[in-house]
């Protein structure tokens, strides 16, 4: 069985890597696994000897399980009892301080012993985390043995009801695994689902659930066999007196604390497999590191191979029809997103995009389809979404095309500019678009505190620098309330080379256009991306042409609002790029012209 063969495999590897650790350094190793290992007995102790207080002072007398307590001691008793408690606490914590100050030395020598070079990034901390998990496996079994020696001489049902509820959880594993790899179920209802790889789709719901929820199987195997257990503990005492109250006591927190450790075991081991490559290039001499493709491109490579895109996109495009549409790889320009090319045997062809969004970049579907809720598409260039599906972990949506040929290098500049003009910048976001985003993102303005600024003070070295951050912070709060007042436009990063395609052959019109990608856009003042190259008379004339046009632009706005704007977001993007001393020069450049503002309205007052 796959499940067995699992299991064989992986204890074989955890027990190599455990002796490569003892021959690296055995006395540390040793000493981490005992003070693991002391550290859960300590722990015990500390919660078990209160309970003997309680039992003994709750009791008149001395209670027939303590034999061993005479009547006249018994005060004395429960002091030494209480300050054992307390003992075996502060010890758990002594033996866990020099469990973390022993496990760094540790790893240092697993490292060293494999490798005579860095492996990976972050490798000490790695090496230090690994080397506690294996450790602490080591030390949860011998634990876990320990436990079975004493429950063995003090409750023999118990010990024997963990080995066979142990067998029985291992054996019940394997049959629903097999049983779900090896049994013929009925075609799937999810039509898409043919298009998938049969080894990615889960047989039935057992397998389903225990492929995405190990440990929440784990752990209600691990609760369940506490529970009958306990159930067995109790069984003689509604039976009849039942045996010593104490040794049962002990037998109930012994039961718990295995099935704990045995939960964790198989945690753990889950992790350290999902890391199997890291830590055998870690350990193992022979072992080299290597960038391993993650599973969900795998899986995206695998749903959609040539065949089965050409099938999926056909099925929500034209279901039914003779002749398949050609579906065609892109390089995609957009993070997180894979491009498709669709042509369709129509005459004349039509083409279309289909954009597929994995689960870390689902967010920008979203926010692209929240954006559409307030704004037409059409209005803002974005294509018509001809489909949207999803399968398995990915959303696709598909989307008109055009003519499939990308705006080239002399005509996306004008075009660009052509946009901004009789769209982006003209255009006022609704009062309610407005309100809903701030809600959730920050705009420029709030991006701004004093610890943002205090970030400057490192890439200080003259008294010149130093002069123009104290101004920084001098005119932070007058900065803040003019980027606050700013008019404010929809402003997409994605309009690049590459996102922008003809609508159709006619191209006179260079705002005839689609624009592809949404998924980024962000409502930021406008001056957001401006060239500060470009001289003051420059922004004066756009400022000029802002208040023409928009309604929202007040008397006195100047081309000085439009290059505060820009010199702010350069700022704000050098100091998150700790580009320090080019944050500096942008904050001279700020200064200058919150200074200038400030001259000039109090020359505008002094003149009224």
């Amino acid at each position: 069985m796959p499940f067995t063969y699992a299991l064989k495999s992986t204890l074989g590897w955890q027990y190599r890597i455990l002796k490569t650790l003892l021959r690296a350094h055995a006395r540390i190793t040793l000493s981490v696994i005992l003070l693991q290992a002391l550290s859960k007995i300590a722990y015990l102790l500390a919660f078990l000897l209160p309970l003997k207080v309680i039992l003994l002072i709750g009791t008149p007398g001395v209670p027939r399980y303590f034999p061993f307590v005479d009547p006249a001691q018994k005060m004395d008793w429960v002091v030494g009892l209480t300050l054992g408690a307390i003992s075996c606490y502060l010890l758990a914590l002594i033996f866990d301080h020099l469990t973390s100050r022993l496990a760094k030395p540790g790893a240092s020598a697993m490292v060293k012993r494999a490798n005579k070079m860095t492996v990976i990034r972050n490798q000490d901390t790695l090496a230090q985390s690994y080397y506690e998990r294996i450790t602490g496996i080591a030390a949860n079994n011998l634990f876990i043995a320990l436990g079975l020696v004493l429950l063995y001489f003090i409750n023999l049902p118990v010990f024997s009801f963990i080995l066979l509820f142990s067998l029985f959880g291992l054996t019940l594993t394997a049959l629903m695994l097999w049983t779900a790899q090896t049994q013929n179920t009925s075609p799937a209802t999810n039509q898409a689902n043919q298009y998938i790889p049969s080894y990615f789709i889960p047989q039935n719901t057992i397998q389903a659930w225990l492929t995405k929820n190990p440990k929440t199987y784990t752990s209600v195997l691990s609760s369940t066999a506490f529970l009958m257990g306990f159930l067995l503990i109790l069984y003689p005492y509604l039976d009849g007196d039942g045996p010593n109250i104490l040794i049962s006591l002990i037998s109930f927190l012994v039961l718990r604390q295995i099935a704990s450790f045995a939960e964790a075991n198989i945690n753990a081991s889950f992790t350290l497999n999902k890391n199997a490559q890291k830590i055998n290039a870690l350990v193992f001499k022979s072992q080299k590191t290597s960038i391993k493709e993650r599973k969900h491109k795998t899986l995206l490579r695998d749903i959609f191979e040539k065949k089965r895109r050409t099938a999926l996109v056909n099925d929500q495009l034209k279901p039914g029809e003779t002749t398949p549409a050609t579906v065609n790889w892109m390089d995609s320009n957009l993070t997180g997103v894979t491009l498709l090319k669709i042509e369709t045997p129509t005459t004349p062809t039509q083409f279309a995009q289909q954009q597929i969004f994995n689960k870390q970049s689902r967010h920008l579907l979203e926010r692209e389809a929240f954006l559409f809720t307030y704004i037409d598409r059409a209005q803002f260039k974005a294509p018509p979404v001809l489909a949207q599906y999803q399968i398995q972990d990915f959303d696709c949506q598909i989307l008109d095309y055009g003519t499939a040929e990308p705006l080239l290098a002399k005509d996306f500049r004008a075009a660009l500019n052509s946009l901004n003009q009789q769209i982006f910048h003209r255009f006022i976001p609704p009062k309610a678009l407005v309100k809903d985003y701030k809600l959730t993102r920050p705009l420029l303005a709030d991006k701004f505190s004093s610890e943002l600024v205090k970030r400057l003070e490192v890439g200080i070295d003259t008294p010149e620098e130093r002069q123009q951050y104290k101004q920084l912070q001098a005119n932070l709060p007058s900065l803040i309330q003019r980027l606050d007042a700013q008019p404010l436009y929809i402003y997409n990063p994605d309009r690049k080379p590459g996102t922008l395609v003809w609508q159709t052959d006619q191209r006179t019109d260079l705002t005839q256009v689609y624009i592809m990608a949404w998924g980024r856009w962000s409502l930021e003042p406008l001056g957001i991306a401006f060239d500060l190259n470009q001289p003051d008379e420059w922004f004066d004339d756009k400022a000029s042409w802002l208040k023409a046009n928009r309604k929202d632009i007040r008397a006195h706005y100047s081309g000085q609002d439009l290059k505060l704007v820009a010199c702010a977001q350069k700022l704000q993007q050098a100091l998150n790029a700790s580009h320090f001393k080019r944050a500096l020069h942008y904050a001279q450049t700020l200064n200058a012209l919150i200074e200038t503002h400030t001259a000039n309205k109090k020359q505008n007052g002094n003149a009224v």
